[in-house]
């Protein structure tokens, strides 16, 4: 189940970016070197993990900027709505066909 906190969001992110480190600290203590790291398979999961993460971080990111975007917006609409039109403001009407 995901969590729309970010607090929750950074931990699992912390989580996977120090399992990441650990696996990579593990093969470099067993003497492979970054080539032969990349092929190792858990780590490649573990990187995709610190991806993901990291991408719901920039996705929550995102979602709030917009909200803050359209309630701004909204307050803007608001005020326009409450300014009184002038003679100028009205809308010109169209000569009728004959």
């Amino acid at each position: 189940m995901g969590s729309e906190d970010r607090k929750v969001r950074e931990k699992q992110f912390e989580k996977a970016k120090s399992t990441f480190e650990a696996r990579k600290a593990l093969l470099a203590e067993k003497g492979l070197d970054e080539k032969a790291q990349t092929k190792d398979a858990v780590l490649k999961n573990l990187k995709a993990g610190v991806k993901k993460a990291r991408e719901r971080i920039a996705a929550m990111t995102a979602a709030e900027a917009h909200v803050q975007e359209m309630a701004k917006k909204n307050t803007k609409a608001k005020k326009d709505k409450k300014k009184p039109k002038g003679a100028g403001a009205q809308k010109k009407q169209k000569p009728k066909k004959k």
